[in-house]
C-alpha cells in the first residue's frame, strides 16, 4: 500500500497536483465510543490485526518519505459515530472531511508561499 501511495503521489504531482495520503480511522484504534457496538468491542482478532498492521504501515510510509494525515484518533471521545468497525455517521464523515480539508488548505497555502518566494527571487 505504501508503494501504491508513493506511485499515486508521483502521478498526481507530475500533473501539478498535491497528493495527500490519509490513514483512515477504524474503531479498534484510538478511543472512540463503542458502547453501542458489543460485536465490535468483542472482536479481539480484528482488534489485534489493526494494532499489528497500522504501526508497520506507518513505518513503511516513513521509509517511503510519504507525508500522511493520520486520522486514527479523530473519533476519540463520547460521541457515537461508528456504525461498525469502519463506517461512520454523517457527523463522523463531516469531522473527517473537515480534517482533510484543513490539511489540504495548509498544503495549498504552503505551495503558494513557496511559489511566491520563487517569483520574488
Amino acid at each position: 500500500m505504501a508503494s501504491d501511495w508513493a506511485n499515486a503521489k508521483l502521478i498526481v504531482e507530475s500533473q501539478g497536483g498535491k497528493f495527500l495520503a490519509v490513514l483512515q480511522p477504524v474503531a479498534y484504534l484510538g478511543s472512540p465510543n463503542l458502547t453501542h457496538l458489543p460485536e465490535v468491542r468483542e472482536n479481539e482478532l480484528l482488534k489485534e490485526q489493526f494494532a499489528f498492521v497500522y504501526p508497520m504501515f506507518k513505518e513503511e510510509l516513513k521509509k517511503a518519505g510519504l507525508d500522511y494525515l493520520d486520522l486514527t484518533n479523530i473519533f476519540d471521545g463520547q460521541e457515537i459515530l461508528y456504525f461498525d468497525f469502519c463506517h461512520v455517521s454523517p457527523p463522523g464523515n463531516r469531522k473527517a472531511a473537515r480534517a482533510i480539508a484543513d490539511r489540504l488548505g495548509h498544503l495549498s497555502r504552503a505551495a503558494r508561499a513557496k511559489t511566491s518566494k520563487k517569483r520574488v527571487n
